[in-house]
């Protein structure tokens, strides 16, 4: 892809992105790849991406990180978007789990609780006040570097309550079916099979530690080998067939 039409691309994405959504990325990325904390505060949409590209943490070869971003956010829309354009984007995991679970915390505190938490840190509460900004508070109080490191810091906050919450939304938000997973094109006849079977399972492993693929079943009945391939909660699934 040429320089010219990527960067296209990205001046559309980001125009797709929103200020809500940029807001959340930028806090996603503060602290991360030695990004300066004030240009990244006053960066527009098309700033953050090129942020981002001086980084080399975007390419033609490798949007892997914006996907990540997109899909921590919620926005599996945009993130579809960037796989049809680069499909050789995967899923991966270079954000700190901390960074996000703040987030997600965030994303979830009832007015009540964000105005107790801010008591507790002795900060004053306004309308202008939010969830956000309570956790851009947090770390600059006290180092958040490990998942045990948040919970003691939402303990403080009397959020305990929030943390469980947070784990099961990036659970369910970063979750991919195994087709997605695999980069499997949209017109694949196992498509509807994998989606029904594997809803939100990136690596589908069984009990005998072994995936499947493509090749391992059918879905014309034609096929009735009794090879057992593996085991889960959905039923048994054999060479050439599922039940």
């Amino acid at each position: 892809m040429d320089p010219g039409t990527f960067q296209s691309i990205l001046s559309s994405l980001a125009v797709e992105l929103g200020k809500v959504n940029l807001r959340a990325i930028k806090f996603l990325v503060t602290g991360i790849g030695g990004i300066n904390r004030q240009r990244l505060e006053d960066a527009s949409s098309e700033d953050f991406i090129l942020i981002l590209q001086e980084r080399n943490m975007i390419s033609t070869s490798d949007m892997s990180f914006f996907g990540e971003l997109l899909r921590e956010i919620g926005r599996r829309d945009l993130y579809k978007k960037v796989k049809k354009v680069f499909p050789d984007t995967q899923a991966c995991s270079r954000l700190p789990v901390a960074k996000a679970l703040m987030f997600h915390i965030a994303q979830s505190i009832p007015k009540e609780d964000l105005q107790n938490a801010y008591f507790r840190i002795d900060e004053k509460y306004d309308e202008d006040s939010d969830a956000l900004e309570l956790m851009k508070l947090v770390e600059t109080r006290e180092p958040v570097k490990s998942v045990e490191d948040l919970r003691q810091v939402i303990s403080k906050l009397g959020l305990s309550h929030l943390y469980d919450t947070a784990l099961r939304t990036r659970a369910m938000l970063r979750t991919l079916s195994f087709c997605d997973g695999t980069g499997c094109k949209e017109g694949c006849v196992y498509r509807p099979l994998w989606s029904e079977k594997f809803p939100h399972q990136l690596l589908p492993v069984f009990n005998g530690e072994r995936l499947l693929n493509h090749d391992d079943v059918s879905i014309d009945g034609e096929n009735t080998a009794q090879e057992v391939l593996g085991e889960g909660t959905f039923g048994k699934v054999y060479k050439g067939q599922y039940v």
